[in-house]
């Protein structure tokens, strides 16, 4: 299983799980990896996970199912991640949509349905445009964040 996200530095960062079964049949799963990647293309994503998978000496022979969103680059049955990863690995293993994405989707469009949480949620998308959008404004919230100890290192919301 991997997903990808971008942190408040923008950068892209993939996690890599793995589900696997032991002698005595217990199900596991394990984060295996935290790694930046410079590209989500599907190729590059696939590259990643194999070269990763091989530094961990975990044989492509053993994958025989893989989980990710519906993005295109991801599931794609043709380009996509999946696809790239059936025609590397010897088992050719199987997709399987990842259901905690559908849920987080399913509770974005509930939050979105409360009118509360609409406007919270615009209101802030407004202040991180007005801040972001200018270097000055962009300085002097900097400059405040910094006054009041909250600076983190990061230099954007």
């Amino acid at each position: 299983m991997c997903d990808a996200v971008s942190d408040r530095a923008n950068n892209e960062l993939m996690s890599l799980v793995v589900r696997y079964a032991t002698d005595s049949g217990i199900v596991r799963e394990a984060l295996v990896a935290l790694i930046d990647v410079d590209s989500t293309t599907a190729s590059n994503l696939c590259d990643v996970v194999v070269g990763r998978l091989e530094k961990l000496h975990l044989p492509l022979e053993f994958v025989v199912a893989q989980c990710y969103d519906g993005a295109a680059n991801m599931s794609g049955q043709y380009t996509g991640l999946q696809a790239r990863l059936k025609d590397t690995c010897p088992r050719k293993p199987i997709y399987v949509h990842c259901w905690a994405h559908v849920l987080n989707l399913v509770l974005q469009d509930a939050v979105r349905s409360v009118r509360l949480c609409t406007q919270t949620f615009d209101l802030l998308q407004k202040v991180y445009v007005l801040i972001e959008g200018s270097l000055k404004r962009h300085a002097e919230y900097s400059r405040c964040v910094s006054c009041l100890g909250l600076d983190d290192g990061l230099q954007s919301l």
